[in-house]
Formats: structure tokens, sequence, C-alpha cells
């Protein structure tokens, strides 16, 4: 008991005189003599922790999120960083082998191509190991006879394609040999690339938009008769005042006259399947049916030419601007109609026919524009750029 307590206390003394003096640690010194036995293999810096954990937290989901990155290392180290290679080592736990008498042991190992296979076999038993040989594929690519006590054997195994490496240790001695594998598999070189990215994001853009919808609304729809040119009790000419008095506010205006019985059968026909008058107007219908009077003449004047019409003189078509394809018998006026207030506007028909009556007829409408407020979901582009990092 006296001569441990003293032992005890020298120890303590030394542990704590080494850690002031040198601040030695257990770890210090391991990496030390791994770095001193492996000359051969290229070091690179490590790359700090910090770092590759913002690189495994996705750099493009925290960038897109806004989020500053904060790196634990200068501007200058990230390129040397970028283009150093860096080599992951597998560090096996070192195996005791009791090779059993006149047979071997056989360890595999799987290995990706590129990765390289590092072993060192200390051989501890006074006879010799008979061979020791690694084997690629069923294929013998190293082998070493004879290893003695003391004697340690190391190499290092490229794997030139994906698969199955196999360490063998042959024993054809009459005793059991006992004999240490350290074994290490290193990784292939893979360079940290960046690379600049830029993704295309849609993102929903809600907005109120008030736009015009047009309704095509009844002015009026008449069949008027036009009396003989002989006939004293009927007037041979007449005059319609087109009422614009409810249009005042409207956009503008389509008419259609037919002077005859199979013009207006056809007219009607296409009627049927929808309003053909306010297809015309709004362009879903190319053309409405032709008609054009016999012995007779129509046309849309005003006030002054309608009073010259009643006093038997000649009358004009009044000027009217005309929008998109127009026939002999219809077509589409563009304009707020009141101006026809004051100096109206007139159907007048005149006939030279003297025996026989004709009928005419009329139909219009007007363009009335309604304002309408909707909401409107659209898709608004928007470029995001980030760093993306691999390892190649």
């Amino acid at each position: 008991m006296r001569n441990v307590l003293p032992f005890t206390a020298f120890a303590v003394w030394l542990v704590s005189s080494l850690q002031v003096r040198g601040q030695i640690s257990l770890e210090s010194v391991k990496e030390r003599l791994i770095t001193a036995a492996e000359k051969e293999i290229s070091l690179a810096e490590k790359i700090p922790e910090k770092w590759l954990a913002s690189v495994k937290d996705s750099l493009q989901q925290r960038i897109n999120a806004g989020e500053s990155l904060k790196l634990s290392i200068s501007k200058g180290e990230i390129p040397r960083q970028l283009r150093n290679p860096r080599r992951d080592t597998q560090r096996l736990e070192p195996a005791a082998l009791l090779i059993p008498r006149r047979n071997n042991v056989a360890i595999p190992y799987l290995l990706e191509q590129g990765d390289s296979l590092q072993f060192i076999v200390r051989h501890n038993s006074l006879l010799p190991l008979s061979r020791v040989e690694v084997l690629a594929a069923g294929v013998p690519v190293y082998a070493r006879n004879k290893l003695r006590r003391k004697d340690p054997l190391a190499a290092k195994i490229p794997a030139v394609k994906a698969g199955e490496i196999l360490l063998r240790l042959s024993n054809r001695q009459w005793l059991d040999l006992k004999s240490t594998l350290y074994v290490r598999i290193l990784k292939r070189e893979r360079k940290l690339v960046a690379r600049e990215m830029t993704d295309t994001l849609y993102l929903p853009d809600t907005s109120l938009v008030t736009r015009e919808d047009i309704q095509y609304l009844p002015l009026t729809e008449m069949r008027l008769t036009v009396g003989a040119s002989r006939n004293l009790s009927q007037s041979p000419f007449f005059l319609f005042p087109i009422p614009f008095v409810e249009a005042v506010d409207a956009k503008g205006w389509a008419f259609w006259t037919g002077y005859q019985e199979k013009s207006e059968a056809a007219f009607q026909l296409l009627n049927a399947t929808g309003d053909a008058l306010a297809g015309f107007a709004a362009g879903k219908v190319a053309y409405l049916p032709d008609s054009e009077p016999r012995s007779m003449r129509c046309a849309l004047v005003d006030e002054p030419n309608a009073n010259k019409l009643i006093r038997g003189a000649d009358f004009v078509e009044a000027p009217l601007s005309y929008k998109g394809p127009r026939g002999p018998n219809y077509g589409l006026i563009m304009g707020s109609p009141s101006r026809f207030l004051s100096n109206r506007l007139y159907l007048a028909c005149l006939n030279f026919h003297g025996a026989a009556s004709q009928t005419v007829y009329f139909r219009s409408i007007y363009l009335k524009g309604i304002p309408v407020t909707e909401q409107v979901i659209n898709q608004r582009m928007q470029l995001r750029p980030y760093l993306k990092i691999t390892a190649e």
C-alpha cells in the first residue's frame, strides 16, 4: 500500500506536467502517427464541419428562404478548398488472425471503382507465413511468399472496377500461426465543384382586373310596306327615324335590311341558331345574307336628305364610319350614336314600281359596354440564383 500511493501521485504529476508543458493529447499523437504512415496518400485540407453542414442542409432552400449563410472560413479559402481533392478513409479495426495449419483465411472487401485497399500484415509466429495474396474478381493481382516475423508487409491495391477484393493468408505449416491485420479503404478522390444555378419560379399573383363586357341589345325590328308609285291611296316612300334615345351611351350599332321574302327567310334561318346580327357585330359571323331592292331605292339618310325626299327631290346616303366587312344591306357602325339626337338618322325607301307595293324588313342592335371587375390569378415569373455544390 505504501508503494502504490507514491506511484499514483507520480503518475498524476507526470500527466499533468505533460499537459501543461506541451498540451499533448492522445488524439494529436494518433494523427501525427497516421500522417507519417501515409506519405504516399495526398492529404487535402479538411473542409470545416460548419460548411459541410450548410451544404447538407441544402443551400438552395436556405437561399430561397432569404437566409444569409455565414461560413467559418475566409473568402480566399473557398477556391482552395474546392480545388483540393478530398479523400475519405475508412479505417477498420485491427484484426488478430489465427490461421489454421495447412489451411488459409480469406477476407472479402467490397470496393467501388477508384477506391484502394491498403493493408499491413504483421506476422507474430516463429514459423513464416506461407503466402499473402490479393484477388480481384478471382484473378490474383498481388502475392507475397514467406512472410517472416518482424518483417511486416504493407501494400496498397487499387480497384480498377467496382466489386469484391479478396485478401487471403495461406498457412502450409503443421502449426497454427498468428498474424495481425490492419486494413484501410481509401475512397476515390473527389473534388467539390461549385456551380451557379438559376431556378425559374412561378409565383401566384392575385389582382383585381376591371374589363369591359360588351352586350348586344336590340334597338329596333320592323316590317314596312312601301306603296306603288301609281297608287294614289299609298305613299311611294317612307321615312323611319331610328330611335337612338335609348342607345345614347352605346359604343356602336349594327343593322340588316331585307327587301325580298327569300332573303328574309334566309336571315331568319341563320338567326334560328343564335342572334346572327349580334354574332356579326362580335366578329363571330363573317357575313350576312345579301339583299338588294328591285325597282326601289333605300338608304340611311340624315335629316336634310329626308326633307329632300319629302319634297320629291333626290336624296344622298349619310356618311357613316363602317368597321369590318359590310354588305349592300348590312354593316357595323362604331362610335356613339349620340350625334344623331340633334340630326336624326332615317331609313329612307322610295318605290319606283308603278303597280306593286313592296315590303322592307329592318333590324338593328346596339353595343353597350358594361364594366366588370373580377379576380384574376396570374403566374408571376421570378428568377432565383443559388450555389450548387457537388462532389465529383
